[in-house]
């Protein structure tokens, strides 16, 4: 529960003389089931600076990430996506928690930060913010 980390993170960050990802992100994703975050912009690599957290969070039955971002994407994060999308099918908890055992201890673990692999395994969503009503502007939460 994320009550347990009242007294281990900081009250605030400013990358990039913090540590987000370790200090924050990575503890946070430990003791939750759900990732919900909304960003300007978005690139898949990201998901490589908390790998560790992933692997903990993942194991999770019902653990979602949810990214809303802006269309502002790499050509590379848009393949993953569709990559992932053609090959999304219905997989159990506990087979998941087995697939993913298995990578942690391989050298293939960073393969769960992949894009494609979250979304064909029912694990991530991405939206997209659509903006034409504003002119020059692009989806940015600011709260």
């Amino acid at each position: 529960m994320l009550l347990n980390l009242k007294d281990k993170i900081a009250y605030k960050y400013r990358s990039p003389a913090d540590d987000v990802a370790s200090d924050f992100i990575v503890p946070c994703l430990n003791e939750s089931i759900h990732y919900y975050r909304s960003v300007g912009f978005f690139r898949g690599a990201s998901l490589k600076l908390f790998l560790d957290g992933l692997l903990v969070f993942l194991k999770k039955d019902s653990s979602k990430i949810r990214i809303l971002t802006s269309v502002y994407m790499s050509d590379e994060d848009v393949e993953e996506i569709k990559k992932g999308l053609k090959n999304q099918k219905d997989v159990t908890d506990a087979e998941l928690s087995k697939e993913i055992e298995k990578l942690a201890q391989s050298e293939d673990k960073v393969l769960i930060s992949t894009l494609s692999w979250l979304i064909s395994k029912g694990k991530l969503e991405i939206r997209i913010g659509d903006m034409k009503l504003a002119s020059h502007a692009i989806f940015h939460d600011n709260s």
